[in-house]
């Protein structure tokens, strides 16, 4: 095991013991999600686990990612959940972006000074990505509009940008989908309530809508 993947642990250790342990509690009657904590997270390096160096992060393989979400799961799953949920996005942000995406986004993501979140499930077919009904459709500009629905989607609301897994055609299977990124302030991006859960409340969950969204092409 390497010195720094040793310094990160302990990072997430201290970051359980200091700043979730004793504030868990309050969170969930707060009902909203922690981001004082996150950017303490992001402080102490555990917002830019698996994104290379040369944008900020940290380098690590997935397979001791994992690790870090372990420690901080031993505070609270779910906020472990929602930092793992950031930092694969920022991954897939600097691994596969196109190179304007990224050097919009890349550096705020791996430092947390903005938050990320992944969107797939939709109400009529779970998890299923090949049945999925969003759309994204190419205009002439070559801009993308996107239409559809998301469910479960966490940090809802929360999250600066959310990475939406879609299809760009009716045709059956998987070879047409594609990942677009929308910032949370897009035109027609909306949520819905909250769904109310019986534990970690303070984590928003809550279907997303999306009306003729529209982005650019370097989103995708």
């Amino acid at each position: 095991m390497s010195a720094r993947i040793d310094d990160i642990l302990e990072a997430a250790r201290a970051h359980t013991r200091e700043v979730i342990l004793p504030n868990v509690d309050a969170w969930n009657a707060a009902r909203k999600w922690p981001r004082a904590a996150s950017d303490q997270a992001a402080a102490a390096g555990l917002t830019g686990l698996y994104a290379p160096e040369e944008w900020g992060g940290q380098g690590l393989p997935l397979s001791e990612g994992i690790r870090v979400y372990e420690e901080l799961g031993q505070g609270d799953g779910a906020y472990a959940f929602a930092l793992s949920m950031h930092n694969i996005c920022t991954f897939a942000v600097c691994g596969y972006g196109t190179e304007a995406f990224k050097e919009a986004w890349a550096r705020d993501l791996t430092s947390g000074r903005k938050l990320a979140n992944f969107a797939l499930t939709e109400p009529q077919s779970g998890s299923d990505a090949t049945t999925m009904y969003s759309r994204a459709t190419i205009n002439g500009d070559g801009t993308w509009t996107i239409n559809g629905k998301k469910a479960w989607v966490s940090l809802a609301g929360e999250a600066d940008v959310y990475l939406t897994v879609v299809k760009t055609s009716d045709t059956p299977g998987h070879g047409d989908m594609a990942m677009i990124a929308i910032p949370k302030d897009t035109p027609g991006l909306s949520f819905g309530p909250l769904y109310d859960t019986p534990s970690y409340n303070f984590l928003p969950l809550a279907e997303m809508f999306l009306d003729n969204v529209t982005v650019s092409e370097d989103n995708i």
